[in-house]
């Protein structure tokens, strides 16, 4: 999520059965990809030694854009009982602020009237999803609304060109250099009005 936003932490200390001790502290930290600790709770904090815990905390998340290495933070909570016994969860936050971008490609002018009708639109955005890029088609009378995953209609067909981070595993390693290109084509005659709306994973 963007700047302002908060995650929250929910721990569950409800007393069970073979629960004999108790929780007696709660520690959370968030770093960035450096180690840097961008937040944490006091290890003092009274509130987070009761002895049957189930609260939820808040903190804010920095701003994407001031750091390069606060895209990806990790969240670490560790909870302790009476007796010494510990567990420690580990979670990752992915901080997007960055809106995508798009542009057509060697497309026609407007009202331009051409032979064959063939360009590509190029979109930039780190955490792309296909599924989230509608292609909104007006073709003499009639709209359609075209997933770019899909390979479009009767009307025009859409085919993924490239992805310039195509092999990246992990989507906490995409940057916001990633570009998609694709190319459309349109198979009838007739006047066509096109949008594009494009909407990132995040």
């Amino acid at each position: 999520d963007g700047a302002g936003s908060a995650a929250e932490i929910t721990v569950d200390g409800e007393k069970k059965e073979k629960l004999t001790s108790g929780i007696s502290s709660v520690t959370w930290k968030v770093t960035d990809m450096t180690g840097y600790t961008v937040a944490e709770n006091s290890k003092d904090d009274e509130q987070w030694k009761q002895e049957f815990i189930n609260r939820k905390i808040k903190f804010d998340l920095l701003e994407g854009e001031k750091r390069e290495d606060c895209k990806v933070l990790t969240l670490t909570v560790e909870a302790a009982d009476r007796a010494g016994n510990t567990q420690t969860v580990e979670r990752k936050i992915i901080v997007d602020q960055t809106a995508p971008t798009w542009q057509w490609l060697e497309a026609p002018e407007q009202g331009a009237y051409v032979h064959e009708a063939s360009f590509q639109v190029k979109i930039q955005e780190r955490y792309f999803v296909p599924e989230k890029a509608l292609l909104t088609v007006s073709h003499d009378g009639t709209e359609s609304v075209l997933p770019l995953s899909g390979n479009g209609n009767e009307q025009v067909t859409i085919t993924k060109v490239s992805d310039s981070q195509e092999d990246v595993q992990n989507p906490v390693d995409y940057t916001d250099e990633r570009e998609i290109v694709y190319q459309l084509t349109f198979t009838q005659d007739g006047a066509y009005d096109l949008a594009l709306d494009v909407t990132d994973q995040y």
